[in-house]
């Protein structure tokens, strides 16, 4: 529940342009290049675990679903596929998210802010928002009523 909080906070710090955030303290703090990267891999790895859950939780009509021992080689492929095209994406938003600049990862990433609606506004305020709502969506359970009023459930 911590670690969410302090996502949601830093999604939030990232939206209003707040300097603060728990995840650069962590860096800032000097314990030392091993004692550093093991602060810093606790959190990043939460978000990880996380973001892959809540994907591979979604069942498409029986498509791409992984069962233990009887997963399918075209699924398995999917997935791997899938997990390495979003590891770039959650390092970025981590680095966004700890305010942290100048990395080489950040230097190799630098095209996605120079334009103006696809680069910085997506990382801003496109992805703070959804992740707002999803929150709400969650804490007022209203998936379960979306669904309920689409006929789905």
């Amino acid at each position: 529940m911590a670690f969410s909080a302090a996502v949601l906070y830093g999604e939030l710090a990232n939206f209003f342009n707040i300097e603060f955030s728990f995840f650069n303290v962590i860096i800032s703090l000097e314990y030392g290049y091993f004692v550093t990267n093991l602060l810093v891999f606790i959190p990043f790895s939460y978000i990880i675990i996380t973001t892959y859950f809540g994907l591979f939780s979604f069942k498409i009509t029986k498509w791409y679903e992984l069962y233990p021992k009887h997963t399918d080689s075209v699924s398995l492929i999917y997935s791997a596929s899938f997990l390495a095209r979003l590891i770039y994406p959650i390092c970025f938003n981590f680095l966004k998210l700890a305010q942290i600049e100048k990395t080489q990862f950040s230097i190799a990433m630098s095209s996605l802010s120079e334009g103006t609606i696809f680069g910085e506004g997506i990382n801003r305020f496109f992805f703070p928002i959804c992740l707002i709502l999803f929150f709400f969506m969650n804490l007022f359970n209203l998936y379960r009523w979306l669904l309920s009023l689409c006929g789905w459930s």
